[in-house]
């Protein structure tokens, strides 16, 4: 275990992720549209695809806190029908800032919005290159370039499971996810 100056913790882990939804660019998730056509070209039939199934789950999500702008999410994803990141869906929805009002009243992020809709989507949790949004190369507005994130390198990845229960400690375990403990 390691502590870092700003409280933060980091203690070894095994993290299990069975369907992540991987924001790790076109090596992560990539969702498609597959639209079927005639001898004419002209469509026939419903669109099938993980493009679809997201689709669904956006408007799902969006229906239930009331986004109204999440078809502008969903248009982009129709328009890039043939392969779309997850990465690229992720930064849209930040450019669109997708998020909500809990019932609270408190402002959720765009990216409790996508958390959300990768749950809806059923996917188990999600992957995100962490040296590409906090590392030290990272730029913000206009271009200028922001301190990183300490401890966050090339290579650092931010695992996001939905569950605890895909989380365990590798102290004295051997990393297998069973019904006894310790596995």
């Amino acid at each position: 275990v390691s502590q870092s100056r700003y409280e933060g913790v980091v203690v070894p882990a095994y993290v299990r992720l069975l369907k992540p939804f991987d924001m790790r660019g076109y090596t992560g998730t990539v969702f498609t549209i597959d639209q079927p056509v005639n001898e004419e070209g002209d469509y026939v039939g419903e669109p099938t695809g993980n493009g679809i199934e997201l689709i669904q789950a956006i408007n799902a999500v969006a229906e239930t806190f009331d986004i109204t702008d999440a078809n502008e999410l969903t248009n982009y994803i129709i328009d890039n029908q043939e392969g779309i990141s997850a990465k690229d869906i992720f930064d849209r929805a930040v450019k669109l800032d997708l998020g909500y009002y809990d019932d609270n009243g408190d402002r959720v992020s765009p990216g409790q919005f996508i958390q959300d809709v990768a749950r809806e989507a059923g996917f188990d949790g999600l992957i995100q290159d962490a040296d590409f949004y906090f590392g030290a190369n990272r730029t913000g507005p206009f271009g200028i370039r922001q301190k990183g994130m300490q401890g966050v390198y090339p290579g650092t990845l931010h695992l996001m499971p939905f569950s605890s229960e895909q989380i365990k400690s590798s102290v004295g375990n051997i990393g297998t996810f069973g019904q006894k403990a310790p596995t």
